[in-house]
């Protein structure tokens, strides 16, 4: 649960000295805040064949940010090729681990498909609706088609478990001619959770009609009640596409829909014309000495000549944003700037050094440090550093497969100093199998061999490397970085040295404390990085947290203030990680407090949860219990319960996790159940189920008119009489009418007309539908009444002081208009309350919808 990237962990033992950690990290996103166009800072970037992904991998990945979604297309007008798409999905996560990748397709038989194929990683899938594709027979014009396909997509995306998007044709937006069906946007989106509408031809129409993309926009906001959210526009950049323009009209579209408040445009492209993006994303994201990385990225270090916003950092952080002294870039990174954006890093693994000269502490260091390893982290055992501290075997031994048994989803590492010792334990075979990697601590004063002369460190290097590479393992060394900073001392060529190794765990620890504090630290890890890359070598710089003034084993420890801000700009500036060292106290057993805070700032494993009731697939109706597990290697603070993705119902903060919830506030069907959990620096993750539900509504209506009429008075309107009445002799019926909505699409299960005896007879009445429904309660009489159509039920005995049902289920399925002339053939008719005689005895209209 590292809050700043995902760190891998390593244990290091060495001689005397507590914990280290190194830390890496995936790319992440950030976003400028000062100077700022008001551009949207998220793209959506399609892409359907290798030519694209490659394109995307090297000349555009600069001008990528976090916040950008990768399209994968496949299926358009072609045959759906998902082996394609599962492997362009995983060379994108490698390439782009902190963006968003979503899958793209044309058809309903597509659609399933991909639903069922695609990578797990993989949580939204884009609905192509367009017409004239043959992959789409099903498209139509007419809008309720329309939403019946969108739903049926939907629900095949849906019950894959993820989140369905839908990518229509924009024609009927604007254009004259389709008009007449009425198509409404925001109603489509009520269908999905997101769509990118196809409105690419009116910002080709702008090029003649300034004017027409911010109509099509204004068209959407319109329908969209003035929302800017989960929906996007789409322009493409273009040549060859007969909507495509240029970078710049694409850019002017771009800036009408960012003015706004749009946060997201989908910007399409063609392979064969790479400029054309390229072009865009410069306007977008400028580049102002062309050198194919766009200013907000050098602006970090002041490395961009020709960028004259970018300024070295002078300044550590403080309550105020720097804006025009620090660079506005590194300010988002500074959480503790209440004026400026804070930042949410989403990986960074990290590395812990035990020391070994207590054994007996190991097992209370590990247990202290524990809780905050995530998955896929190394543990670094330094032993024989040193070398003459020599190699406790049997101790080392344990502490490998205590570590290897309660932490098996790290990777344990070893290193020591000196040639003799790494020839020790490759020769008392004292390398476990799963241990991969083997390193050499490389410090002046450890190893006999050590020497500052850079030929004699080749040498060294090249004999250390022999060693462990012979016994299969990986070599990484910790070299000393002393003359880092002390000019006096021989320097060392790295561009000779990197090739010798796999990793290095440089101790650049000292650096620091010289100068300002921080730009020496980052102008020289800065000068190494791209040495160690191009000779494919992993790079870990160190830091020292802890006061040397009360802890052990930290004369160039810095705060943890210092330690976090200098973490997060090498994390921004893609180092995969940092090599943390800590003091302890001189009782035993006790680290120094300051690694558990730094670990925890950093926690990024999230939590496991799980919903254990309802179970997937039950039907559930009225009001249920919704009950989770979670847990976190911290703690978890708190479980969110939602419905359908979105819609938040409920939380509990303690074990059991559990809400009640009313089902009877969504409608009858298929809905998503999610439970949320998190931890204590906002760490989550969700699992989901998906419920049938079946609640059964009853509409209680009363009638809108109801009156007798007398054949004996044929001009009487009897409409304000507490009675109805049907009779043979004198000759009366009477007429009922009931206005019916909330059926809906649901099914009608029963439907009873309930009427209040005052009066009894052997007959209780005859029941007919009307032919016409206009007659009125006020002015209806024998005269004027509506003739009977079919009979629809008979009411037989009555007695007085009681309710009857008369059942009417099998005629009234839907919403609309219920009109009743009630016959008798008994002169001992019946009479019963109308609906003047009040709302305890007026007639009523119930009806069960399932």
């Amino acid at each position: 649960m590292r809050t700043i990237a995902t760190l891998a962990m390593t244990i290091v033992i060495f001689f005397a000295i507590p914990f280290t950690v190194y830390l890496t990290q995936q790319q992440r996103s950030l976003r400028i805040t000062a100077n700022e166009p008001p551009l949207p800072p998220r793209l959506i970037i399609p892409m359907y064949n290798d030519t694209m992904v490659n394109y995307i991998e090297t000349s555009f990945k600069p001008y990528v940010r976090g916040e950008d979604i990768l399209m994968v297309g496949s299926g358009g007008t072609g045959v759906l090729n998902m082996i394609w798409v599962n492997n362009t999905v995983s060379r994108l996560q490698t390439a782009f681990p902190s963006n968003q990748i979503i899958g793209l397709t044309s058809g309903l038989a597509n659609v399933a498909t991909m639903s069922a194929q695609i990578s797990d990683s993989v949580r939204t899938i884009v609905y192509n609706y367009e017409p004239n594709f043959t992959n789409i027979p099903e498209f139509n014009w007419d809008f309720p088609t329309t939403l019946q396909n969108i739903d049926q997509a939907a629900d095949a995306i849906r019950n894959s478990g993820r989140k369905a998007s839908t990518s229509p044709t924009g024609r009927p937006l604007l254009q004259e001619a389709l008009q007449q069906y009425l198509w409404d946007y925001g109603v489509i989106g009520q269908h999905m959770d997101s769509q990118i509408v196809q409105t690419q031809t009116y910002c080709k129409q702008s090029m003649s009609n300034p004017t027409r993309f911010q109509e099509a926009i204004n068209r959407l906001l319109s329908q969209y009640n003035g929302s800017t959210q989960n929906w996007s526009p789409q322009i493409s950049v273009s040549s060859l596409n007969v909507n495509g323009v240029s970078a710049q009209q694409g850019y002017d579209c771009t800036q009408v829909a960012a003015a706004t408040g749009i946060s997201s445009i989908s910007v399409w492209w063609h392979h064969s014309e790479p400029q054309y993006l390229m072009d865009y994303l410069k306007l977008l994201r400028p580049d102002a000495d062309n050198d194919g990385f766009p200013d907000e990225k050098e602006n970090l270090f002041g490395t961009d000549p020709a960028n004259s916003a970018s300024k070295p950092e002078t300044k550590l952080y403080s309550p105020t944003c720097y804006d025009g002294l620090d660079n506005d870039l590194d300010d988002t990174i500074d959480s503790k700037d209440p004026g400026c954006p804070g930042f949410n890093v989403t990986s960074f693994p990290t590395a812990f050094l035990l020391p070994l000269y207590r054994p007996s502490d190991w097992e209370a260091y590990l247990d202290a440090i524990g809780p905050h390893l995530a998955p896929k982290d190394y543990v670094v055992v330094v032993v024989g550093s040193p070398e003459s501290a020599g190699i406790p075997s049997a101790a080392m031994t344990n502490l490998l497969e205590k570590i290897h048994k309660d932490y098996p989803e790290v990777e344990p590492m070893i290193m020591t100093a000196g040639i003799a010792n790494l020839r020790q334990l490759v020769s008392n075979d004292l390398i476990p199998n799963y241990v991969n990697w083997v390193g050499y601590d490389y410090e002046e004063g450890f190893e006999t061999e050590f020497n500052w002369d850079l030929q004699q460190t080749k040498i060294n290097f090249q004999n250390a490397g022999a060693i462990v590479h012979g016994a299969g393992k990986k070599f990484f060394t910790s070299p000393q970085g002393k003359n880092l900073f002390d000019t006096s001392l021989p320097q060392w060529d790295w561009n000779v040295l990197a090739p010798l190794q796999e990793m290095v765990l440089y101790q650049t620890q000292h650096l620091p404390n010289i100068g300002d504090g921080r730009s020496f630290f980052l102008s020289k890890v800065h000068e190494l990085k791209p040495i160690f890359a191009n000779n494919n070598v992993e790079f870990f710089p160190e830091l020292t947290v802890g006061d040397p003034a009360t802890e052990i084993s930290v004369p160039n420890g810095i705060t943890i203030s210092h330690a976090e801000n200098l973490s997060l700009s090498l994390i921004e500036d893609g180092f995969k990680g940092i090599f943390i060292w800590y003091g302890h106290y001189e009782t035993p057993g006790v680290i120094t407090p300051e690694i558990s805070s730094y670990l925890t700032k950093f926690d990024l494993q999230a939590p496991t949860v799980s919903i254990t009731a309802p179970a997937n697939g039950a039907t559930v109706s009225d009001t249920i219990s919704i009950t989770a597990d979670a847990a976190d290697n911290v703690g978890v603070t708190k479980v969110e319960f939602y419905v359908d993705t979105s819609t938040k119902i409920g939380e509990d903060t303690t074990s059991p996790y559990s809400i009640s919830w009313n089902t009877n506030t969504v409608s009858n069907g298929a809905h998503n159940l999610l439970a949320r959990a998190y931890d204590a620096v906002g760490n989550s993750s969700s699992k989901s189920v998906t419920v049938t539900v079946s609640n059964l509504k009853v509409i209680t209506l009363r009638p809108v008119a109801d009156a007798t009429i007398s054949k004996s008075y044929p001009k009487t309107n009897y409409g304000s009489s507490p009675y109805l009445i049907d009779d043979y002799n004198p000759y009366r019926n009477f007429l009922m009418k009931f206005s019916i909505s909330g059926i809906g699409s649901g099914k009608v299960t029963s439907a009873k007309l309930r009427l209040y005896v005052q009066n009894p007879s052997p007959l209780g009445g005859l029941f007919y539908n009307t032919t016409t429904t206009t007659w009125s309660e006020k002015t209806v009489t024998w005269n004027t009444r509506p003739m009977p159509g079919s009979r629809r039920a008979t009411l037989g005995r009555v007695y007085s002081g009681r309710w009857y049902s008369v059942d009417l289920t099998k005629y009234i399925t839907k919403d609309g208009t219920l009109s009743l002339r009630v016959f008798s053939t008994y002169s001992d008719g019946a009479i019963f309350y109308s609906k003047e005689k009040g709302s305890s005895y007026a007639p009523q209209l119930v009806i069960t919808v399932q």
